[in-house]
This record gives C-alpha cells, sequence and structure tokens, in this order.
C-alpha cells in the first residue's frame, strides 16, 4: 500500500476526534465514522493502493517547484503542502504561466494538507509552479506529489445514487452530464425544514407537498446534463427514515411527519419505468431489493455513492450501506466512485462558488483508504449548467413567500422555522467548482465499509 506522507496526527487533532465521535453519537446518531470536523492543528492523512500512483518528494525552491514527468494518462493529482495559517483563513494558490489553482483553508491551520493539482496534470516536464500562501505560510520547503491514472469507463453507464434529490447534483453533475447516465433518488426528501410554512401551514399536507416537488425536482432537473426522465427514478422512501429502516429490516416504518408507511404515492411520480410504480412498502429489505434490482438491470460500470466515512449525513452512509448489500448479492465488479456532501459542518469546500477545492478534512487516528483519488474537470459552461439545476431545485432556493417579500417576516404560526443556512453553508456556494472529487474504492473495499458502517449506532 503506498501511504499518504505524514501518518502523524498530534495528540490535540485525536482528542478532537473523541468529542466529535462523542458529539455526532449524540446529535447524528451513529457517526463515529465520519472524521471530518478537525482541529485546524494536525495533518491530514489518506492512504491509496493503486499500484499505479506515481509519488515525488518536489523542493520547493524562490517559491515554487518543477512539475516532474507523468505517464500520458494521468488524470488527477494531489500535491502536499505543510501550511502554517494565522487567525485568518488561509488561501494557498497553485499558479503557473498560463494555469491557476487557489484553495481556502480554514483560519489556523497548520499541518500537511492535500491540495487538488489536477489541473496541472498536462504540464510539460519541468513547469514552474509558484505557490503563494495568503494568510500563512509553508512550514517545510517541499511539495509532494501523488498522481494517479485512473483509466475509468467515463464512456459506459454510469449510476448515481443520491440519498435525496439534489445530491446527484451536489456531487455529480459535472460527470454524469451527457453521459450514458443513470440517476437513482433513495428518498423522496420529504423532512427536513419546513420551507413552505406560510404557504401551506398544516405539517401534514407540507410534508406531503414538500415531498412530491422534490420527487418531481429528482427526475426532472437531470434534464440539465441531458439525462431524460426515463432514466431518472425516485425510490420514494421517506427522508431521515433509514436508520429506523436498518434497526428492523422486515418492518415498515411511516414517514417522519406522515402517518403513511407506503413508497408509492412519492414514486407515482416517476416518468419512467425502472422499477415498476405499484405500492411497496418501506422496509430495508425492499430497499435493498430495489437496488439489487436497478443493478442487475443497469448493469453500470460506473457507481457513484456517498462516502459513509466522510459524509456526515446518516442517509448518505446508508445509501452506500443499501448498495453495498445489494452488489453483495450480484457477481457485478463495478470501479465505485465516494463523494461526500456533508463534511466539516457543510463548510467543506471552504472559499467561493468557482475556486478550487482540497480533499476534505480527515482526522481520524488511521488515515482514510481508498484505492485511487479521481478530480473530475468541469469547464466554466458545465459549472453555469450545474448551477442553473442546482438552483431548479425547491429546497436549495428561498421559499416563494421568502422570494416575493423583501424584510420578510414569518406570521405567528410559522416562527419556529428554522432560519436560512448562513451563505457559506449552502450547496450553490460549496458545489460549483473547477472540479468534482471522488475516492475510488473495490467492490471488496465497499462491501468492508458498508458492513462496518451499518454496525454504527
Amino acid at each position: 500500500m503506498v501511504h499518504a506522507y505524514s501518518q502523524r496526527v498530534v495528540s490535540l487533532r485525536r482528542a478532537f476526534v473523541t468529542l466529535t465521535a462523542l458529539s455526532f453519537s449524540l446529535s447524528l446518531g451513529p457517526n463515529a465514522h465520519a472524521s471530518t470536523v478537525c482541529p485546524p492543528v494536525g495533518d491530514d492523512s489518506y492512504a491509496f493502493s493503486s499500484p499505479d500512483a506515481y509519488t515525488d518528494v518536489l523542493p520547493v525552491k524562490g517559491g515554487g517547484f518543477a512539475w516532474p514527468a507523468l505517464e500520458s494518462d494521468t488524470d488527477s493529482a494531489l500535491v502536499w503542502l505543510n501550511l502554517q495559517g494565522g487567525s485568518d483563513p488561509l488561501e494557498v494558490t497553485l499558479v503557473t504561466s498560463n494555469l491557476m489553482s487557489k484553495q481556502t483553508f480554514a483560519a489556523g491551520t497548520r499541518g500537511w494538507r492535500a491540495l487538488n493539482a489536477s489541473a496541472f496534470v498536462g504540464l510539460p516536464t519541468g513547469a514552474s509552479i509558484t505557490v503563494n500562501v495568503a494568510g500563512g505560510s509553508l512550514a517545510q520547503p517541499e511539495a509532494r506529489l501523488h498522481a494517479f491514472a485512473n483509466q475509468l469507463p467515463l464512456d459506459q453507464r454510469i449510476l448515481v445514487l443520491a440519498p435525496h434529490p439534489d445530491d446527484a447534483e451536489v456531487a455529480a453533475f459535472g460527470v454524469y452530464a451527457g453521459r450514458r447516465s443513470t440517476i437513482v433518488t433513495i428518498t423522496a426528501g420529504n423532512a427536513g425544514d419546513f420551507n413552505y410554512c406560510e404557504s401551506v401551514s398544516d405539517p401534514v399536507a407540507h410534508y406531503r407537498l414538500k415531498g412530491q416537488l422534490r420527487v418531481i425536482d429528482s427526475v426532472t432537473v437531470p434534464w440539465h446534463g441531458q439525462v431524460p426522465v426515463d432514466r431518472a427514478y425516485n425510490l420514494g422512501y421517506f427522508d431521515a427514515r433509514l436508520q429506523a429502516m436498518l434497526d428492523q429490516p422486515a418492518l415498515p416504518v411511516k414517514e417522519a411527519h406522515i402517518d403513511n408507511d407506503d413508497v408509492l404515492p412519492y414514486r407515482s411520480y416517476n416518468q419512467g419505468r425502472l422499477l415498476p410504480n405499484v405500492s411497496r412498502k418501506a422496509t430495508w429489505n425492499n430497499l435493498v431489493e430495489d437496488l439489487r434490482t436497478l443493478i442487475t438491470k443497469l448493469r453500470p460500470q460506473i457507481v457513484i455513492t456517498p462516502d459513509p466515512r466522510l459524509d456526515m449525513h446518516r442517509d448518505h452512509q446508508l445509501t452506500t450501506v443499501a448498495f453495498a448489500q445489494a452488489l453483495e448479492q450480484t457477481s457485478l465488479h463495478p470501479k465505485v466512485l465516494l463523494y461526500t456532501n456533508h463534511a466539516d459542518r457543510n463548510l467543506y469546500p471552504r472559499g467561493p462558488a468557482g475556486q478550487d477545492l482540497p480533499l476534505p478534512p480527515w482526522c481520524a487516528p488511521q488515515p482514510l483508504e481508498a484505492h485511487g483519488f479521481f478530480a473530475h474537470p468541469l469547464s466554466p459552461e458545465l459549472q453555469t449548467r450545474k448551477l442553473m439545476a442546482l438552483e431548479s431545485m425547491h429546497d436549495l432556493r428561498l421559499s416563494p413567500t421568502a422570494q416575493f417579500r423583501f424584510g420578510w417576516q414569518p406570521q405567528e404560526a410559522c416562527r419556529h422555522v428554522a432560519p436560512l443556512p448562513p451563505p457559506e453553508a449552502t450547496p450553490l456556494r460549496g458545489a460549483v467548482r473547477p472540479f468534482e472529487l471522488f475516492f475510488v474504492v473495490e467492490r471488496p473495499h465497499l462491501l468492508q465499509l458498508g458492513k462496518l458502517t451499518a454496525k454504527i449506532r
């Protein structure tokens, strides 16, 4: 196995992980697995097993380093820098005569961090890359390179698994757009904030409407990426109820806000027929069977699903658990790309929309393991299309009332509605970037992750 260069995690960071795991167990249930809310002091640590990965230590002289010779099929690269920041957010810029990548880290960052350097993989050998650090400095005069030739079959069948409507777009719009892609959304998204209280104040009617709106979004918005409605399907299971389903796999589970345990009220909005749109109880066993039926039918060469270690949302973790259990019942061996939409209190990636992004923070005692790392580039035109796709999602916009009233104040009956998230925690800022980042894993690793994640409570 090729390990990331620094395996050291300082004692402060390790202690913080213990506290974070406790906090997760109390607030999100079973999340000692997700170690992405990290103190700024300490080294991020990852380990890659791909035999094709290229590593090198590049001395930083005169404020920059020389780009090494890489194989022609290299598609992704990481540059590790040992950073020392201050009281302000730390911005690192890698720049050549015609390329620039700026990436932002939290205030007080100190330690090794992995920057996405995939924009530079086509540079000629010896090209000079300047390193500028605003808000801090380099603690060591060297850069450590990790390059990957993934050889992913992106021209073949791709399956994107989304726990909720909009997750596929946040994570992988650039990958699925214009390709032989199928988007499968696990839940109707019929929980969460009471977004439309002023329009529909009855909770039952509100959450039924919210689920219907989000199901329709999940099967129509992919058309922004040329994925037609017959290749986008919502299974209709219930938002925030996957853990209850897993706890008693054969027993139907009701919606969070409605006395209903049948997925048909939401599944009936599908226009495609990847599965029969008929009455079906919301059980874990049915979910796994549905996924097994789908992957057997679609036979994808690539499956894109949440990383159950990095993504802090339990529905995201359990989406991949259900997929792993379904995959184990087949002989399929797809390449699996793991994404995260909820890391570092939804502050990852930091910095403004349009800026490049580093790897997510990881501060567990052991390195995060994967076969490889893949960065998919998005042209400016594709970033604009992704932005418009996200903006088309009801749940990512202001409510209609908030949009047509400046200085909106909620009605008395709606004053308990949760406030809007701060702008820095919204997908419209975090998701639209020049790259979409994934960890690549093989079938055995994915099955192991599924088993480990299912045991966490």
